[in-house]
């Protein structure tokens, strides 16, 4: 029987078998000392696949809370298993009849082909439960957040950075297309 994808108290969390063969929603264990001290989110992280009984996606990748959502995905916060460290993972469901997380995919991949700093690396892409899945590296805090930390200020100089970043990532993108 395939373990069914579902979303409790948001968290998504997988059925699977228990000791004596009964069906139930497993959450993820949450515990105090897996906190990760100076992690922005801060979020409780497993220690093992097997202990954590969240949805495993691809070889070492778990699925945690529901960040946000767009058109086509939902953005969820993973775990890596090997590196103790959170991923970004976004959904799609199967059924979607314009698929656009493949597509996101590729175009990730063509830009690590080249040497452009400050891209997110991906892990991972293909098939979960009724979901495409797409991990990759989690890069915190957003511009928007560091502006409202900023109390919606930013000082020129750091106006001048942005711009200079904004422009060399493009230039880096044109040249790889």
């Amino acid at each position: 029987m395939p373990t069914q994808l579902q979303q409790q108290a948001g968290i998504w969390t997988t059925t699977i078998p228990d000791s004596r063969g009964q069906r139930g929603p497993c959450n993820p264990s949450q515990k105090k000392d897996d906190l990760l001290p100076g992690n922005v989110l801060s979020q409780d992280a497993p220690r093992s696949p097997r202990e954590s009984n969240t949805l495993l996606v691809g070889p070492n990748f778990g699925l945690r809370n529901k960040v946000g959502c767009g058109n086509f995905d939902e953005l969820l916060l993973g775990w890596n298993f090997c590196t103790n460290k959170h991923v970004a993972t976004n959904l799609e469901p199967v059924k979607t009849r314009a698929h656009q997380l493949h597509l996101e995919y590729r175009f990730y991949r063509m830009l690590q082909s080249g040497s452009m700093v400050g891209l997110c690396d991906v892990y991972y892409f293909g098939p979960v439960d009724q979901h495409n899945v797409l991990v990759m590296e989690l890069f915190s805090p957003s511009l928007e957040k560091l502006f409202e930390i900023c109390k919606q200020r930013f000082s020129q100089e750091t106006v001048l950075m942005i711009a200079i970043q904004l422009l060399s990532r493009t230039e880096t993108c044109i040249q790889s297309i």
